[in-house]
Formats: C-alpha cells, sequence, structure tokens
C-alpha cells in the first residue's frame, strides 16, 4: 500500500513555561522562557508491503511544523519568536485483525530517528523514536478516514484524520 495522510490537530502546550510549576530559584524569576508552543498536527507519508492479508511491513515518513515564542521574565514581553519542524522516519509492523476493502481494524509497532530543524529547543536534535498502536480503524477505499489510539514519541493518546492510498 502506499498512502498519504493529515492527521492529528493543532495543539497548545504550556510544558516548557517553566512559571507554570514556578521558579526553582529567585534569579528564575528574572530568566526568559518559552511561551505557548503550537503545532499544525502530523503530516504523515506510509509505504508498505503486504506479505499477506494479517502482515505487512511498511516505513512511516513526515513531519510536524511548530512554532511557539520566547518571553522575558522581567516584562513578560516577547522577546523572540521560535519556528521549527520535526521530521521523522520510522520502520512499521502491521498485523490486521480484520481486513476488507472497505475496512481495515489492525495494529502497529514501529522504531525509528527524529530530526528537529530550525528553532531547536532540545541539546540533541536527532532522537529515537517508537510507536505501539495496537487500535487502529481505517474505513474507505482510495480515500480513507483513519483512527489510531497509541502511545510513542510520534503521538500519545488518539490520532484522527484522513488520506489517500495511492
Amino acid at each position: 500500500w502506499t498512502s498519504l495522510s493529515i492527521s492529528g490537530y493543532p495543539t497548545y502546550s504550556i510544558s516548557g513555561n517553566k512559571h507554570v510549576y514556578g521558579p526553582s530559584g529567585i534569579s528564575d524569576i528574572y530568566d526568559s522562557y518559552e511561551g505557548p508552543s503550537y503545532t499544525t498536527g502530523i503530516f504523515t507519508f506510509e509505504y508498505g508491503l503486504n506479505f499477506n492479508r494479517v502482515f505487512s511491513l511498511g516505513i512511516d515518513a513526515g513531519f510536524c511544523p511548530y512554532w511557539g515564542t520566547m518571553h522575558s521574565g522581567y516584562t513578560g514581553e516577547v522577546t523572540s519568536k521560535r519556528f521549527g519542524c520535526n521530521i521523522f522516519v520510522m520502520p512499521e509492523a502491521h498485523l490486521a485483525y480484520i481486513n476488507r476493502k472497505f475496512f481495515r481494524f489492525f495494529g502497529t509497532i514501529g522504531l525509528g530517528i527524529s530530526l528537529q530543524v530550525g528553532d531547536c529547543p532540545l541539546d540533541i536534535p536527532v532522537l529515537p523514536m517508537f510507536q505501539i498502536n495496537p487500535v487502529c480503524v481505517e474505513y474507505g477505499n482510495k480515500w480513507f478516514v483513519l483512527a489510531r489510539l497509541g502511545v510513542g514519541t510520534e503521538f500519545l493518546g488518539g490520532k484522527v484524520g484522513f488520506g489517500y492510498r495511492f
């Protein structure tokens, strides 16, 4: 199979804002801090080989643009803007529980690498990644909708979207 899918949803994160958790020292009150971060969601391209109706191997490649702001700890004003993109490549194994023409119910497991380009908030821009999705549903033939529940570095929780099979 070969498919292009757009999934996820725009998100808002406060995890980078250290003032949410409180300063660890008096000098931290005046340090710059990260403001809200946003993302478009994940755009993915999958290519796979079906060995039979139950088992297939594929590769999942995608990108996820993000942007945010840095703020002055003293005034709270925006001091700079950050833009970047997380790009990943992850080989995956698919195990089909139900595989019909218009309906697929399956699980996936994958291991790959992630590269952050642009204004990278991490010290190490290349990181290993994994994804385990025990519950995946696709409905449709050429055009399809998808829903996945899983845990990993691509997403945690749920992923919904639509796609097209070539």
